[in-house]
């Protein structure tokens, strides 16, 4: 019962912790290479991302007790670009 709160707190917390450096990278980048993180933040999550990859992998590998077998989803490409084009676009909607 406890690998599945666990691995519940996991998936809720994924996007929060383990997307938020990739995403301010493809930002920066449209952004002329400008760097967007501080670096205590970005060392913050550059922290959580592989320590959240290796409970998935003690949760939902072969490696357990139990097999849980759910999935760290990485952001879709689509996604990913509609919130850029949303954060760079210039138009403003009334």
């Amino acid at each position: 019962m406890l690998g599945l709160r666990v691995g519940a707190e996991l998936v809720d917390r994924w996007p929060k912790y383990g997307w938020p450096s990739s995403f301010a990278d493809r930002l920066g980048e449209q952004l002329g290479g400008r760097e967007l993180l501080h670096p205590e933040t970005r060392a913050m999550l550059a922290d959580c991302r592989p320590r959240m990859q290796a409970i998935h992998h003690e949760l939902a590998g072969d490696s357990g007790p139990m097999n849980y077998g759910f999935e760290l989803s990485e952001p879709s490409r689509a996604g990913f670009d509609h919130l850029l084009n949303l954060l760079t676009s210039r138009k403003v909607t009334a």
